[in-house]
């Protein structure tokens, strides 16, 4: 009588087993089928507004791309359409929604086009050596303004260093005389350009000359 009992118990419980086996399993396959699934036919793009991404969504194995919504999860801006392209360079993530099912995430990489301009804009200093006592000094300032304001507006800043000459000049300071030397000053006006050589501001001189292009 036990006997029958214990093997009454066993197969009771191999039942059990079985039952939850198969219901695992029953489970695995309805998550396989009503997932929706978000692909993209390349994961990199040229950041240049021309190249192009194309996404499919599917779900149950059928293509539902047209019905679907892909959406930048970046903004929340919904893609007209199933393609992407963009013309600034980064990480963009996506994800693709059909009915109350929402896919996992797929990101693509932008990179900036071949030949992008740099936005690095290279400053000049200007050092305009001049004194109250020098007549011409006033005209080469107004020479340097008009180069300066007519070609290269916002990218060379001028400073002025007032020295000794004829006269004191009462804006002089000890910094002016020092680079007077170093430059070897020996006209007035004079102009160094990125902390080279001298060059004369006399009215025959010429902006960009091969001796002072830099």
């Amino acid at each position: 009588m036990c006997i029958n009992v214990y093997k009454i118990i066993l197969l009771v419980c191999m039942c059990c087993v079985g039952i939850c086996w198969i219901s695992c399993s029953g489970n695995s396959d309805d998550s396989e089928q009503t997932e929706v699934i978000l692909s993209v036919d390349k994961n990199t793009l040229t950041a240049d507004g021309k190249d192009i991404i194309t996404f499919t969504v599917m779900h149950a194995g059928i293509d539902v791309t047209a019905d679907a919504i892909i959406r930048s999860v970046m903004d929340g801006q919904t893609l007209d359409g199933n393609t992407f392209s963009t013309s600034k360079a980064g990480t963009y993530a996506f994800e693709a929604s059909y009915g109350n099912y929402v896919s996992k995430l797929v990101t693509v990489v932008a990179s900036a086009a071949p030949g992008t301009p740099s936005k690095f804009v290279r400053r000049i200093c200007a050092m305009e050596f001049t004194g109250t006592w020098c007549a011409m000094c006033p005209a080469g300032m107004t020479r340097l303004n008009y180069l300066i304001s007519s070609s290269y507006e916002g990218i060379v800043y001028l400073m002025s260093f007032h020295v000794d000459g004829t006269s004191a000049d009462p804006m002089t300071i000890e910094q002016s005389s020092i680079l007077s030397r170093k430059f070897a000053i020996s006209g007035y006006p004079s102009c160094v350009v990125d902390m080279r050589e001298a060059m004369g501001l006399s009215e025959n001189y010429i902006w960009g000359t091969e001796r002072n292009v830099y």
